[in-house]
């Protein structure tokens, strides 16, 4: 059987076995210290992997990095077209489109800043290794190697302060440029007075959610939060306003400890580290072992008209018997029939979930479900129990179809939010957010990941004094 790695995995262990197609950088970016640079490999089957990056050769090093994954030629025509209609680019060698990454990078690391986490994870690696095997070029970098720091329209006041207190460690106060968006503001930073971020804070901006609480009091925090968390529209609350999510996110760090959240939200992403985007339809969603029998076009129609319609007894009871009298041996049935008894009587639904479990035992979906129900009903609790990686149900593919996805995700939020713990559910909510999940069903467990952290948030704020914290 064919193992599939992620495209994170692939690009990890095998992008630099495939051979380099081209290399673009947009034009004049040796003026402007500023390169758009972009290294395309190709596959066997005549696909395409590109990295992207995004190179401050001023100061930052790569400021922002993503790729494509195996796409196919038209795709890479239509990318190169939008490319061009927005800036002149060039194509240029390998060697230095190398350097140019490479030499801003560098630059970033000698004087201590780091480059986008994005590179150190996946994208450094659809570039060689920086080793004698390259040509060495002469790439300027800063102002004949002076730094300077050019405020980017989404560095918020906390970024800003954070580069240039770096900067003032690593080269000295009078060592570096900065340039501000407003100018006026120079000797505010340089002078390092206080300030309010509500002074810069534009609400429209999501990447200031979290940023904008950084100089609040634990006891200023706490205060907000409670009054928000009492709202009787906590769930277009959560949905809507990313400055009370951010507040809950702050205050988790705070009382939960960032180094705890990150490491579990490492896992936690690891684990759901797919895409529910996949058109083609696998026999085993239906538990079936191959499509011989029939039509996948059509019964995957059929499956989805009572799959959506679950929760409408009026509804689903009809879909359901026809379902049934049309697929008389599809095990699907039974995923439909225990989705809806759950949802009808839960404790008659737990005892059928149970039965029709224990009847097909290698039916993946179904047995998701079963698990996400025992849990969502057991009184257990495990503060150490990570839920079983996607990989582990799915053989290793990384596209899944929305209902294997979805049902997935049932089981892993029921296994997560059924710890009450706080630092499993923002970790949780954390690893939503850096998902490559739809819209839909990235803001239905989004929701109910934020209502456990604003569940758990309000409890300990009101029983726990936190003394320790300021």
């Amino acid at each position: 059987m064919t193992q599939f790695l992620s495209p994170e995995k692939y690009i990890r262990q095998r992008a630099r076995t495939l051979p380099i197609h081209e290399c673009l950088v947009n034009d004049e970016w040796d003026q402007n210290q500023l390169a758009t640079v972009f290294i395309v490999r190709k596959h066997v089957n005549g696909h395409f992997t590109i990295g992207n990056f995004l190179v401050d050769l001023k100061c930052l090093g790569v400021k922002d990095t993503f790729f494509w994954f195996n796409i196919s030629a038209d795709e890479y025509e239509d990318l190169k077209d939008d490319l061009f209609s927005k800036q002149e680019m060039s194509v240029i060698s390998y060697e230095l489109a190398h350097n140019i990454v490479f030499a801003g990078e560098n630059f970033a690391t000698e004087i201590g800043l780091k480059s986008h986490p994005d590179f150190y994870k996946t994208t450094q690696f659809i570039l060689e290794e920086d080793n004698d095997n390259i040509e060495l070029m002469d790439i300027e970098v800063g102002d004949n190697g002076i730094p300077v720091y050019v405020q980017g329209p989404y560095d918020s006041p906390v970024r800003v302060l954070e580069i240039l207190e770096t900067l003032d460690k690593t080269v000295g106060p009078d060592n570096y440029q900065f340039i501000l968006q407003n100018e006026s503001e120079r000797d505010f930073f340089r002078d390092d007075n206080d300030f309010d971020d509500d002074d810069f804070y534009d609400e429209e901006d999501d990447d200031n959610d979290f940023d904008e609480f950084y100089d609040f009091s634990f006891e200023e925090l706490k205060e907000r939060f409670l009054k928000i968390s009492k709202s009787a529209d906590l769930k277009e609350i959560i949905l809507d306003d990313p400055i009370s999510t951010g507040l809950a996110r702050h205050l988790s760090y705070r009382i939960a400890g960032e180094d705890r959240i990150e490491d579990l939200f490492i896992e936690l992403l690891e684990s759901i580290d797919f895409m529910d985007e996949d058109d083609e339809i696998y026999p085993s969603m239906f538990g079936l072992v191959n499509d011989e029998k029939y039509a996948m076009a059509d019964l995957e129609r059929d499956f989805m008209l009572v799959y959506i319609t679950i929760g409408e007894n009026h509804i689903a009871v009809n879909d359901l018997s026809n379902f049934k009298d049309k697929y008389p041996d599809v095990p699907a049935y039974y995923l439909l029939m225990a989705h809806h008894a759950f949802l009808m009587d839960k404790s008659n639904g737990v005892k059928l979930i149970k039965q029709y479990a224990a009847d097909f035992p290698d039916y993946k979906l179904l047995q998701l479900y079963a698990a996400a129900v025992l849990e969502m009903t057991s009184e257990k609790k495990s503060d150490n129990e990570f839920p079983i990686p996607f990989s582990a149900w799915f053989n290793d593919r990384f596209l899944l179809h929305p209902v294997e996805a979805k049902e997935y995700l049932l089981y892993f939020s029921s296994i997560i939010l059924k710890k009450e713990n706080l630092a499993w559910s923002q970790a949780f909510v954390d690893a939503l957010d850096d998902s490559a999940l739809t819209d839909e069903l990235y803001s239905e467990f989004y929701l109910s990941g934020n209502l456990s952290v604003f569940k758990i948030l309000q409890n300990r704020l009101s029983t726990e004094d936190f003394l320790h914290l300021k």
